[in-house]
């Protein structure tokens, strides 16, 4: 894939993410949820 192809994707996760996420600062954000997630598969 190429690299503009990967941010567009990227792009559409990430406002897909900020859609389902209900803006009242609750554990249930599906941006906070997938940004733990990426932080323990990397080991930080």
């Amino acid at each position: 894939m190429a690299h503009i192809e990967e941010l567009h994707a990227m792009r559409a996760r990430l406002l897909a993410l900020a859609e389902a996420c209900p803006g009242d600062d609750s554990a249930e954000c599906p941006i906070i949820n997938i940004s733990g997630r990426m932080l323990c598969s990397t080991g930080r």
